[in-house]
This record gives structure tokens, sequence and C-alpha cells, in this order.
């Protein structure tokens, strides 16, 4: 199964509603991009994970095969701002390199920023079916032309993903790519086999779509039916409550610089 494929299960996340999904999703964006601390950043991560795992029982083996690839590209994130951003603080020097802490600490705020910001999405996408998010933002007035766009790119995602290892293994079979060894030549190679046909199937399943909807003349109507409409527990809405009282907090306490004995800053 696919990692951001919808999996229906029994869990708190999956009996809220998408609504407040999408609310509470907006609110963890917000949160993220007003943490300047890492050490804050690290500790609200682990938050969204716990949460996922529990909330959501997303298994742990899942988050990390999906943050692999982003926390290796992270770790460059790091040392990229450390090496580049300007500072007071230098590490050390190397020749032309002279790493400062303050770039340490924005790269690592950047980074983790980055696994948060998937740890929620993937918790959002695996507990949320993408035909209630559609219905959702058409009951919240949004033109049903523009709901069904985003309907249709978030069911391509796990089916894009079924195409790439389906192209994947037809490719190891036919002895194109090796599966194993070769180094980085032979990574290189498995992209440019990978690319043309991965970009083909995605040009011809969007052209199918175009051609179903064309044939069913969909958006000659202004308005657009649905057997069944969602329903918006009140559970839902003390969860959002939750989450906002503690973003105010969160928000007073660093205004009242309260927690900034555990800030992460450099020693005077």
């Amino acid at each position: 199964m696919p990692v951001l494929e919808y999996s229906h299960e029994q869990t708190l996340f999956h009996r809220l509603s998408p609504m407040v999904k999408l609310i509470w999703g907006a609110l963890i964006m917000l949160w993220l991009f007003m943490i300047p601390d890492p050490v804050h950043m690290l500790v609200f991560g682990l938050v969204i994970f716990v949460q996922g795992m529990v909330g959501a029982r997303i298994s742990p083996v899942k988050f990390l095969r999906t943050t692999m690839v982003i926390g290796i590209a992270s770790i460059f994130i790091v040392i990229f701002q450390g090496l580049l951003y300007r500072g007071s603080t230098v590490l050390f020097t190397l020749g032309p390199l002279a790493p400062t802490l303050e770039g340490v600490k924005f790269g690592l705020v950047i980074a983790l920023r980055v696994l948060a910001i998937v740890a929620a999405s993937l918790t959002i996408a695996r507990t949320t079916d993408p035909h209630d998010i559609f219905l959702t933002m058409v009951q919240a007035g949004i033109p049903y032309k523009i709901a069904y766009g985003l309907f249709i790119a978030i069911r391509f995602i796990p089916l894009m993903e079924y195409e790439a290892a389906t192209i994947q293994s037809a490719q190891y079979v036919r002895g194109i790519t090796r599966q194993k060894g070769g180094g980085i030549s032979n990574r290189i190679k498995q992209i440019s086999n990978f690319l043309v046909p991965f970009v083909a199937v995605g040009i011809r399943r969007a052209d199918q779509s175009a051609l179903a909807m064309e044939v069913r003349a969909f958006g000659l109507y202004p308005t657009r039916t649905s057997l069944r409409e969602l329903s918006f527990p009140k559970s839902g809405y003390v969860f959002v409550i939750v989450w906002f009282v503690a973003f105010a907090l969160y928000v007073s306490f660093v205004n009242a610089d309260i927690l900034g004995a555990v800030n992460f800053a450099p020693p005077h």
C-alpha cells in the first residue's frame, strides 16, 4: 500500500471531520513557521509524531520510511546553512569554510520544520478519504470544479506510487537496471531510465481523466449534488479548541520569555 493512501480504520483522527483536520493542519503550519528555536521545534515535531502513532495508529516504520529521504536531504540543509549563514559564533575554521552556530541553529529549524510538516501531512492523508475532502470544500462554498481538481490531485498520488513501483519492477525483470549494487552510476542510470516512462504514464492518466470528465459533461451545471452529506461532530471542535489554546499558551510563553531557559542559544 502506498504511504499516502487513505487507510480505513476506527481511530481518533478517522472520526474527525475533514474540515477539522484541515483546520488542524493549517494551525500546525502556522505554529511551525512561528517557532524560532530548534529545541522547541524538535519537541513539537515529536508531539506530532506521537499523535500520529497514537491518534491515527500509523506505525513508526511508515513514519520512518516516509521521512527517511527527507531526513537525508535535511542533513544537507543543516550543512549548507551552517556554512552560508552569517553569524557571530564561529564553530571552527577549515580553510575558507567557517560554519557558525547561528547557521547550524537556523538549518536545524528548517530541517525539523520540514520533517514535522511531512508527519502532519501523512497523518491527514492516511486518515482522510479524498472524496470527503472534496465534499467538505463544496459544503464550505468552494466551487466544485476547483474542489474536484484538488480531489483528483490527491487521488493521483497513490496511483502514481503504484505506477512507480510497477515501472521499477518491470525494469528490474528486463535487466534494464540492477536492483542492488553498482554504486552511484547504477543509481543515476535507474533515475534516467525511470523518469521517461513515469512522466509518460502521468501524462496518459491526465489525458484519460480529462477525456472521462468531458464525456460525462463535468462542469455543465453550476451546482453538483452528492449522495451523502458530511456531519461535523462536536468532538472535532473540542480537538481544534485544545490545539488553539495550546498555540495561544505557547505564543504567550515565548513573548514572556518563560521558555528562554531551554532556548538553543550560544554561550555568552
